[in-house]
């Protein structure tokens, strides 16, 4: 993709009656060098996060999705969700891993206030979104986006939604590397609760760098055999699994039971 040339389609959309901050204002110029960059930055990341709509401390003065011009200059407006969603993703390690967008990539609102986009807002961005989505996996940051673009989605982190956010961002990347590292598993010595016909644990080497989720993998067992026949005597909340193909609903439900 042309960075160049996507930006400069951008800034001629007329997306209803949004403001185009890559096309008006005397910051347009700057903030659609800004976007060149991370887009051409970003062009080999495999994962991309996409929210609603830019935001009137977000996108719309900074002109990068989900990030404030606070946190690229020290200066200017802070915007929570921008602040919640970069935290999260440097926690992880995703930072430089992830591309951000939204679907209706202009601001729906005043310079002062947020308002919801239209359903012909929604379309008219969308073709964007799809661009961009093309050979990425998609996780959509609210439903909204999630309607638009039929993709999975995450709880949004505004009024209140950090926490939630973050476990669903968490189990979404922990499921698509589940599913590249699938059958690699390792042997191991059986735990005391483990039946004689012997269990393999999972390799949770594939989430070392997600260390919220490492203690809570590391008690998800898969076993070799159906006949497993272990009893619970107070350890059923160590899920047992048949094969890695169940093991992202079982951290999924660990995660549900706290």
């Amino acid at each position: 993709m042309d960075a160049n040339a996507f930006v400069d389609d951008l800034a001629a959309a007329r997306i209803g009656a949004t403001f185009n901050q890559y096309a008006d204002g005397d910051r347009a110029g700057l903030l659609r060098g800004r976007l060149v960059e991370y887009l051409e930055a970003r062009a080999n990341t495999s994962l991309v996060l996409v929210g609603e709509a830019a935001g009137y401390r977000g996108a719309r003065v900074s002109g990068i999705p989900f990030t404030s011009e606070r946190q690229l200059t020290g200066a200017g407006p802070a915007e929570a969700t921008a602040t919640v969603v970069n935290r999260v993703l440097g926690e992880l390690g995703l930072a430089d891993d992830v591309l951000l967008w939204n679907v209706v990539p202009t601001h729906p609102g005043t310079p002062d206030s947020n308002r919801a986009p239209t359903a012909g807002e929604v379309r008219a961005g969308l073709g964007f979104a799809s661009t961009l989505a093309r050979g990425r996996r998609v996780i959509a940051v609210g439903r909204v986006a999630a309607r638009a673009l039929g993709a999975r989605y995450v709880r949004h982190p505004s009024h209140g939604g950090a926490d939630a956010f973050r476990l669903g961002l968490v189990g979404e990347v922990l499921g698509a590397q589940l599913g590249q590292r699938s059958g690699r598993l390792l042997e191991v010595q059986p735990h005391a609760v483990e039946d004689p016909l012997g269990l393999r644990e999972l390799d949770v080497t594939v989430v070392d760098h997600l260390p919220v989720v490492a203690p809570r993998v590391a008690k998800v067992v898969v076993a070799d055999h159906l006949r497993a026949g272990r009893s619970c005597r107070g350890q059923c909340g160590l899920p047992v699994v048949h094969d890695e193909a169940d093991v992202a609903g079982a951290v999924g439900r660990l995660r549900a039971t706290g």
